[in-house]
């Protein structure tokens, strides 16, 4: 588990953003993972049935490319497999400089609001809160 810096209401640190941003989240439902594993096996499962159900039919005629029989050989297309999944930023390599960019303005609606927070920034910001663990093991700055 990370140690992330917990946020008091009212503040607005760039520590507390970073903290923010580098969250976990939850994908699940529109936001779901199209999992590249999962859909190749349910590409092999697909593509056994597909040979299967074409073996009885009328036998290759000339007219048909390469690309074609390839095509047939390899089923009907499957969809991505889409599961729920766990998303998290993380810094792993930490730079000599670092810019950051702050949202200046919101969206509301038809219209753009600017965004006049206050954001304390300190002269030393920590940044091993959002490492990951292999960058802080080896980052002794």
């Amino acid at each position: 588990m990370h140690r992330l810096m917990h946020i008091r209401p009212g503040e607005c640190s760039a520590a507390g953003c970073l903290s923010m941003f580098c969250q976990e989240e939850l994908l699940t439902g529109n936001n779901m993972y199209a999992c590249g594993e999962c859909t190749r096996r349910a590409r092999a499962l697909a593509a056994p049935a597909a040979l299967s159900s074409s073996a009885g039919s009328a036998p290759d005629s000339s007219s048909d490319t390469e690309d074609e029989k390839s095509k047939a050989a390899r089923g009907p297309p499957v969809p991505p497999v889409l599961c729920p999944a766990r998303k998290q930023m993380l810094i792993q390599r930490t730079p000599q400089i670092l810019t950051l960019h702050f949202k200046r303005f919101e969206q509301s609606h038809f219209s753009l609001r600017k965004v006049d927070t206050h954001v304390t920034f300190p002269l030393v910001l920590d940044l091993a809160p959002v490492c990951c663990s292999r960058c802080v093991a080896v980052c002794v700055c």
